[in-house]
């Protein structure tokens, strides 16, 4: 009776024991899914979070469609010259304003050396300054020019005394830090 017994009860638990396993199979599979989702989330946010973190840290350049646009743009005649100018200590900067007083010499300007002076600091990428009221529409044709290529120019004041050997008949590009 009891071998019995035992018989029964092994057929009365394995229909049970077999949706367990099912349901078990189920949930792993499920485990399994959600897991891979999140971790495809997490991955495309750290990605995210890396460019974010190399846009800010990568030097700032000029692409090449960005200085053929450029010289398109600047390639007039003006009658004063043209400086870059650069924060104290800023190294990335000085590059950067290299960089943009290449352009203005393939556009055919008088470009002076660039002035690594500049003690403050810009409200976009650059501003432009001109050391004349006769230079404003030269000054508000650069900013124009620089912010079309994606350089933010802005013509803001520059305090008096933060830069120093200031030249005349000079529209001045001062390259501040990098903001983005």
């Amino acid at each position: 009776m009891s071998w019995y017994n035992s018989v029964e009860i092994l057929g009365r638990l394995i229909p049970s024991a077999q949706v367990l396993i099912v349901a078990l199979t189920v949930f792993t599979i499920w485990a399994s899914v959600q897991r891979g989702r999140l971790e495809k989330q997490e991955k495309s946010k750290l990605t995210t979070e890396v460019a974010n973190l190399q846009q800010r840290t990568w030097p700032r350049t000029i692409t090449l469609e960005q200085e053929n646009k450029l010289i398109e743009m600047l390639s007039f005649s003006a009658d004063c010259q043209v400086a870059t100018a650069c924060r104290v200590w800023d190294q990335e900067a000085c590059d950067f304003a290299e960089m943009l007083a290449g352009v203005f010499q393939k556009a055919d300007w008088t470009v002076l050396t660039t002035n690594r002076s500049y003690l403050d600091d810009t409200d976009g990428d650059v501003a432009v300054v001109m050391t004349s009221d006769t230079q404003r529409e030269v000054a508000q044709t650069v900013m124009r020019a620089l912010n079309e290529v994606g350089i933010i120019a802005s013509g803001q004041k520059v305090r008096e005394g933060s830069i120093a050997d200031v030249k005349g008949n000079t529209v001045y590009i001062i390259v501040g830090s990098k903001k983005r």
